[in-house]
């Protein structure tokens, strides 16, 4: 009876010094091959998408869960992964898994198999539609004439004309139209050369909406630059100097600067690139003005390439110069972003990242300091295109809280996916009206625009709201920490 309990205890104490190594080793993700009696370190692959519930696919094998899931436990190689819910796009991928290493794939759009876009104003004969920026109202164009232009609101999605009751100015041929940021008062000038006319228009002024301000400009700006913090103040921008006009008390301010090579506005500051390459900040009444950078080499080699700069304030000692023949300069090093060619730029301020497109690519600015790609005299910007080889490329906007794309090449809608391994995803949504912009609000995950015939539509891409990912189990979360991911 001894000896059987000796050789019991002996036994147990084997099974439990060769099955605790394993177990130990498991729980931190490593694995035993029989065959070749080698260890391996395993990972993982995290998979959430909008909607929910899709079927996750490893091969031809379907996994036990839905998304959002984990799939632990994996073998270092390539894993053909795919997301399937009826009435929905299949979504597929390569992943490539490695030791120790998650793979997270948190922010996964399934869109419809069929579109189905909402008609919001009736009738198909609009030519064009525009923005006004950081409202939610866009211009609507019948025509050229005043008559034929209309507000659309977008939260209330009603429509109403920019006259009102003043008919007297319906027939007056419009070819710009000037808007600042976070204001429903627009400029608009047009006429012929030999009359040009400016008119103001506050659809918030209930007495008279329209106003001629024809009298305060030296012909047609450049540019009209004015923004939420200075909706009362317009500066009109000439060859090298700018007027300053106060839409509230209706004075002008001529010249009131002077030798001006780049302008912009933000908050209450006034920021001016000047023709000797300094960069300086002042206030509207010009009672504080501090020197930023005085550096006549380096300034002759940034502002070589434009007559003219917009300033753009993106955070702290960080500015965007974009000049009139399409060069991007930034405060950041390397400095130069784009010697030539950029026609639109996107910031995206939670990740402090900037979106920058020509007419074929689409460049992201990473200006976050802990880049993994930093290298010996690297910058702290890290530069890649994202996508290339594209025929027209328009406008683009940031989607699903940056980590999609809404593009526009030519006459084509595309949601554009920035995969974390770099192999994008691209799907095709619609086609849009020549010549007219699009607009979407990452806000509501619609996309607004004129379509082939010119009808105002409204399309849901996405459901605005995240998914709120499920949670991982220790020991994965654990892993991941520690490999400092």
């Amino acid at each position: 009876m001894i000896i059987a309990r000796k050789i019991l205890f002996y036994l147990f104490l084997l099974i439990y010094c060769a099955l605790c190594p394993v177990l130990i080793l498991y729980s931190f993700g490593f694995i035993l091959h029989p065959s070749n009696r080698q260890i391996s370190q395993t990972g993982l692959i995290h998979i959430a998408s909008a909607p929910e519930g899709a079927d996750i696919y490893m091969g031809k094998s379907r996994y036990k869960y839905k998304t959002p899931a984990s799939i632990p436990e994996l073998l270092p190689g390539r894993y053909q992964i795919s997301l399937r819910i009826k009435g929905y796009r299949t979504w597929n991928h390569e992943v490539s898994v490695e030791e120790g290493k998650a793979v997270n794939f948190d922010d996964i759009i399934l869109l419809p198999e069929r579109l189905k876009p909402d008609l919001l104003v009736p009738g198909a004969d609009f030519q064009s539609l525009s923005l006004l920026r950081d409202t939610d109202t866009l211009i609507l164009k019948r025509s050229l004439r005043l008559k034929d232009l209309f507000f659309f609101d977008r939260e209330k999605e009603e429509s109403e004309s920019l006259l009102k009751d003043n008919v007297s100015y319906g027939d007056f041929p419009v070819s710009d139209i000037y808007s600042a940021n976070g204001s429903r008062r627009i400029i608009i000038g047009g006429g012929s050369l030999w009359s040009r006319k400016f008119y103001l228009i506050d659809p918030e002024n209930k007495t008279q909406n329209i106003s001629d301000i024809s009298g305060f400009f030296d012909g047609k700006p450049a540019m009209l630059i004015w923004g939420a913090s200075y909706q009362t103040d317009c500066f009109a921008v000439y060859d090298d100097y700018i007027n300053r006009l106060n839409l509230s008390d209706m004075s002008l301010y001529p010249k009131y600067l002077e030798n001006v090579k780049g302008f912009g506005l933000s908050g209450k500051w006034l920021y001016i690139l000047d023709t000797k390459d300094r960069i300086s900040r002042t206030t509207a009444e010009k009672q504080e003005f501090t020197t930023l950078f005085e550096d006549k080499y380096l300034g002759k080699n940034l502002f070589n390439k434009s007559r003219f700069y917009r300033i753009q304030f993106i955070k702290k000692d960080i500015f965007l110069f974009w000049g009139n023949n399409g060069d991007l300069v930034t405060t950041v090093p390397p400095y130069v972003m784009s010697s030539e060619g950029v026609t639109g730029t996107a910031f995206h301020d939670r990740s402090r990242r900037l979106m920058f497109w020509t007419g074929n690519n689409v460049w992201i600015a990473d200006f976050n300091e802990d880049n993994e790609d930093d290298v010996l005299f690297s910058g702290r910007i890290r530069l890649r295109a994202v996508y290339e080889n594209g025929k027209d490329i328009l406008q683009c906007f940031w989607a699903y809280n940056g980590t999609h794309i809404i593009l526009r090449d030519e006459d084509r809608i595309f949601l554009f996916e920035l995969m974390p391994d770099g192999k994008h995803h691209i799907e095709y949504i619609t086609d849009v009206k020549n010549n007219s912009d699009i607009f979407y609000s990452d806000e509501t995950g619609c996309l607004y625009y004129l379509d082939k015939k010119g009808s105002m539509m409204k399309l849901k891409i996405v459901t605005a709201k995240k998914t709120i990912l499920a949670p991982f189990t220790d020991a994965v979360q654990n892993r991941m920490d520690s490999d400092g991911l």
